[in-house]
């Protein structure tokens, strides 16, 4: 009896190291998964050529606090000639609406992309532009994201929990990765242009 309750409890501990490990999976982590079709019109000189000269706000933020102390009007152009330091940090971070940045990655990443994945009731969440080395500490979002990986390298710490053990993923520029719910995951970008956007997923890929 001793016996078969072990073997039940061990059964039980697997089933639950594998559903934790399925947030994890990789299933949605796909190295150069995106389309070159899609690749070239976020590459350095060609994307800042079409798009240099369109107004956006930029965020700046002090040390490593996650809330903005100042929103900037300013171009494309103006904001990657900013240089980021450990006080002061600068990213465009915007939602897509109505101006032509917006519409740039709806026509030349969003659609095509979730045409390339199949991917069902979705919609487009967060553009994010940067120049120089980015931190971002452990937060988690109230929604399935995923992230799709344009130019430069980003790396995420993903965690089930706060106090869980962490599981770093590195994109590159073609890569995408999943984001479940309630996920905490932190954020580092290199030097160098750095652009990413991410999508709502209302049911699965």
């Amino acid at each position: 009896m001793k016996s078969i309750i072990k073997i039940i409890i061990f059964i039980a501990f697997i089933y639950i190291i594998g559903s934790i490990n399925d947030i994890f999976s990789n299933k949605y982590y796909k190295r150069g998964s995106i389309p070159n079709n899609v690749m070239k019109y976020f590459k350095g000189d060609y994307f800042l050529n079409k798009i240099q000269n369109l107004p956006v706000i930029y965020l700046e933020y002090k040390d490593d606090d996650l809330n903005p102390k100042r929103y900037v009007n300013s171009t494309v152009k103006e904001f990657i000639k900013l240089n980021n330091t450990r006080e002061k940090r600068q990213q465009v971070k915007q939602s897509f609406n109505e101006d032509r940045l917006s519409k740039y990655f709806l026509e030349y990443g969003y659609y095509p992309i979730v045409k390339h994945f199949n991917i069902k009731n979705s919609r487009p969440f967060i553009i994010r532009i940067s120049n120089s080395k980015w931190t971002f500490d452990y937060h988690y979002d109230c929604m399935d994201l995923l992230l799709v990986q344009l130019s430069g390298t980003r790396v995420v710490y993903l965690k089930e929990k706060k106090n869980s053990k962490e599981k770093r993923y590195t994109l590159n520029a073609g890569d995408t990765l999943y984001i479940p719910i309630g996920v905490y995951h932190r954020v580092e970008t290199h030097s160098g242009l750095n652009i990413n956007f991410n999508i709502i997923l209302e049911t699965d890929i």
